[in-house]
């Protein structure tokens, strides 16, 4: 699951580079924002644990 995330993340990068109506400072900018999306998998703590879910 995680290289399918960071194959889309590499794949908006990508196509941020590539937008023509889109100044350098701004796709910049947006791929920063898109670099430090982060990810969590697995099932939530609560439901791990019983007791947290009330």
């Amino acid at each position: 699951a995680m290289k399918l995330f960071t194959a889309i993340r590499d794949a908006l990068i990508t196509r941020l580079r590539n937008l023509p109506w889109m100044n350098e400072e701004t796709q910049n900018m947006a791929q920063d924002k898109v670099a430090q999306l982060q990810v969590e998998m697995g099932a939530s703590e609560w439901a791990l644990k019983p007791e947290l879910a009330r």
